[in-house]
């Protein structure tokens, strides 16, 4: 199978003076994607509607307008308005099939089409320098229209859909300064508040609510407008510095997000233990169904040889924190570190992604042009 995304675009944007210290930008994109897959399997199908053949256009006209307030050199208002899309891509269009799930969102299938993804985002903020530094803070709110998940149908298999609306909102700030002519400093917090704002039926066999509303399949949750999108943190914290002396500088870099969601909870419900759904089947599930909140600390170091010419190193993950950066309910088929052929004695448990482990490095850089000092 040969899978082809090509676009092209259209771009024009200007920047207006309406009043002393005011400007208004806008801006408009049009995109024209043409997404292609080509079957190149030589055993012809019973039926050609089992072919994996589709040709899809996806095109969008995207507007965006700004207004910035700056009362003086030091100070600054902005806020705005811009709407972007993004088509679908091949392994996303053949990969859309509840009922013919996909082996690792890589096998394909002739499956169902998907809309592209619209959203527009709200922004409003200020920014400013104070003595040596700099600071900003913004609120945002961007909503997508028929956003494309991936749901996990088993553990290893699932399928791409069209959700229908979800939002991610929240705030960003930031400071940056000097201490002395050596020392730099940086420090930027983020909270995303990213919900789902449509109602849904998705499959999740790894979910200890599964089959516990009235009128769904055995195998089926319901997400509800308000339930937090799995895989994305609510918070985000970032502490840097650094000291330079002559060619010599030493960084240190902190960075910390609290717990998420699993994919496969999308209704935010599961939880371990023991339960018994509509159906009367009882299940045991382990697992907390989130993936727990973490902090790593990363040193770098570099030295300048020749105007040229550097020399660094750099040590990640210092302490070598034992930590996970997301995860997935579905069933463990190695209940006592084996595998075992007896499938009713599989445990469905939360599967974590575990983070790099402490890993250092060391090189030669070589610059092209010097830093101008």
């Amino acid at each position: 199978v040969l899978g082809r995304s090509r676009t092209w675009s259209l771009f024009t944007s200007g920047t207006l003076d309406v009043a002393p210290l005011w400007q208004l930008t806008a801006s408009a994109r049009f995109n024209s994607t043409h997404v292609t897959v080509d079957d190149r399997i030589a055993v012809p199908y019973p039926a050609p509607a089992q072919g994996l053949d589709s040709n899809y256009t996806y095109r969008k006209l995207n507007p965006a307008i700004g207004i910035t307030h700056n009362p003086s050199r030091r100070f600054g208002l902005f806020g705005g308005f811009n709407q972007g899309n993004r088509a679908p891509s091949p392994i996303e269009l053949g990969c859309a099939d509840r009922n013919a799930p996909c082996l690792l969102s890589n096998a394909v299938a002739s499956d169902p089409f998907l809309k592209q993804v619209v959203a527009r985002t709200w922004e409003v903020g200020a920014r400013g320098r104070a003595g040596e530094g700099g600071w900003y803070f913004a609120l945002y709110r961007t909503d997508l229209a028929d956003d494309i998940l991936f749901v996990s149908s088993s553990t290893s298999a699932g399928y791409f859909t069209n959700f229908g609306k979800t939002r991610r909102q929240g705030l960003e700030a930031g400071l940056n300064g000097r201490i002395g002519p050596s020392i730099n400093w940086s420090a930027g917090y983020s909270l995303i508040d990213a919900t789902f704002r449509s109602d849904a039926v998705l499959l999740a066999e790894g979910n200890s609510s599964r089959g516990t509303v009235p009128g769904l399949n055995d195998d089926e949750i319901l997400v509800s407008r308000g339930n937090r999108i799995p895989g994305i943190p609510r918070h985000a914290f970032k502490l840097a510095g650094d000291w330079q002396s002559g060619p010599l500088l030493i960084g240190a870099q902190l960075v910390a997000f609290s717990s998420q969601f699993v994919r496969g909870n999308e209704n935010n419900q599961h939880q371990a233990g023991t339960f018994t759904d509509l159906s009367g089947s009882t299940r045991t599930f382990v697992g907390s169904g989130k993936s727990g909140g973490y902090a790593v600390l990363n040193l770098n170091a570099r030295y300048q040889i020749a105007p040229r010419l550097q020399l660094f190193g750099k040590v990640a993950n210092v302490f070598d924190r034992r930590y996970t950066t997301g995860g997935i309910l579905g069933e463990n088929a190695f209940p006592n570190g084996t595998f075992s052929p007896d499938a009713d004695s599989w445990v469905r448990d939360t599967f974590l992604a575990p983070g790099a482990p402490r890993a250092f490095f060391i090189g030669v850089r070589y610059i092209d042009k010097p830093e101008r000092k």
